[in-house]
This record gives structure tokens, C-alpha cells and sequence, in this order.
């Protein structure tokens, strides 16, 4: 069961076992679904010690905007603890602020063009990270 903590993180129990939830994400590249902007993909699975991986996985989700989960597995027994924590690149939501703080001073049209934009993007990052979670969610908390 995904217990969300805050609206972008995550914790959950997968059935599987460390090493095994390891390789599994190591292998997503191929599974994560693009949308229409959507291209670069890159996946890290880095082992700490004997209990302990942490993976990041990465995925441009249109230009200039990018998403990300970094999080860790924890070995608990034959089974593995997965927590993480989604962010989106703020490069784009910062030149649209610019941009309105300009456009609201020579034109009121430009404050409802601002707003426009940020919803845009405010929407293609929470698909993106949804589609993130659900592959993560689909390789590792599935039936073994």
C-alpha cells in the first residue's frame, strides 16, 4: 500500500527483495511511458552497504522542465522498504514569473497569461511525476 507523505513522496513495502528491487529498477528505462515532449530518460541504482540502494531516476518531461525521484531501499527481512521524494526543475516557473512580473506592468492581459503558463506547467509536471510513480510503484510493489 503507498502511503504519500507529502504530495510528491512516497513510501511503500515491495515484496521483493533488495537486491532483487535493485535490478528491477536498473531495467525501468525502457518501461517508463513518454508523453508528447517527453525524451530523455536516466536511471541510477547505487548500492551503500549491504541493506541499503539508492536510486534516482530522471526523465525530461518537456523543454526546459525537468522531473526527478531520488529515494532508497531498505532490506527489512525478505522484503524492501522503498521510500522517495519527487522535484521538478524550477528553471521553467521562474522565467514564467519573469515574464508575467514584466507583462503585468505593460498589460493586465499579462498577469492572465502568466497564470495560463504556470497551470501548463504546474500540469505537466504533476503528470510526469504520476507517470514516474506508477512505473516505480508497477516494478516493485507488485505480486513476486
Amino acid at each position: 500500500m503507498l502511503k504519500t507523505k507529502r504530495k510528491r513522496s512516497f513510501a511503500f513495502h515491495s515484496p521483493y527483495d533488495l537486491d532483487v528491487c535493485a535490478t528491477r529498477l536498473a531495467g525501468l528505462a525502457p518501461q517508463i511511458p513518454t508523453g508528447v515532449f517527453e525524451k530523455t530518460r536516466f536511471i541510477k541504482v547505487e548500492r551503500l552497504d549491504a541493506d541499503h540502494y539508492l536510486f534516482h531516476l530522471r526523465q525530461d518531461a518537456g523543454p526546459t522542465l525537468l522531473v526527478e525521484i531520488k529515494g532508497t531501499l531498505v532490506k527489512t527481512g525478505h522484503s524492501t522498504y522503498v521510500t522517495g521524494v519527487g522535484r521538478a526543475g524550477l528553471l521553467i516557473l521562474g522565467l514564467i514569473v519573469l515574464i508575467s512580473l514584466f507583462s503585468v506592468i505593460f498589460s493586465p492581459l499579462g498577469l492572465i497569461v502568466a497564470l495560463f503558463f504556470s497551470w501548463i506547467f504546474f500540469d505537466q509536471t504533476s503528470l510526469a511525476h504520476k507517470r514516474l510513480y506508477e512505473c516505480v510503484l508497477d516494478v516493485l510493489a507488485g505480486q513476486p
